[in-house]
């Protein structure tokens, strides 16, 4: 009880037969993150990549940041929409479709061990860029990840064109 206390009240309670009892009632914008729900936990985890970039773009336009600082965060928000970002995956099935699955970042596929590997052999082979555009924007998590790499792109190269110009 005793970490509850934190973002809690004491409510007294009636019960019949004149017996009360304390109540715990917890209120959520009083709460610290140790006390967060699992699931805003998990989307957490799952989407800290746009977090970052919210970052990057703020202080892009504030300029409070370092330049190295936001090199920084744009390099992870490569990496975080390369390689985590959920995106349609962009495999094709035997049926000539693309897959129905969520992958894992824009260059590996979904769960299936056929699909793992078949973005970036897309993206090796010329003919097929088209394909794999046309599999990654099919979907608004395609669009966001696309958007995101470009901008953090933007970001690498004026944090490394920043420095030199002044």
């Amino acid at each position: 009880m005793i970490g509850m206390a934190a973002c809690s009240y004491h409510q007294l309670q009636r019960r019949p037969y004149g017996l009360e009892s304390i109540r715990y009632v917890r209120y959520r914008s009083s709460c610290s993150i140790t006390h967060m729900r699992k699931a805003t936990k998990k989307k957490l985890a799952k989407y800290w990549g746009y977090l970052l970039l919210i970052a990057l773009v703020l202080g892009w336009f504030y300029r409070q940041l370092d330049p190295a600082v936001l090199g920084i965060l744009s390099g992870l928000v490569i990496i975080y929409c390369l390689f985590q970002a959920p995106v349609p995956c962009c495999a094709k099935t035997r049926e000539d479709e693309f897959c129905r699955n969520n992958a894992s970042g824009l260059l590996s596929g979904c769960h299936l061990k056929q699909h793992k590997w078949q973005n970036i052999k897309m993206l090796v082979q010329q003919h097929a860029w088209a394909e794999f555009a046309r599999g990654t924007f099919r979907r608004i998590g395609g669009h966001a990840a696309a958007l995101s790499v470009l901008v953090a792109m933007a970001g690498v190269i004026v944090s490394i064109v920043t420095p030199i110009l002044n």
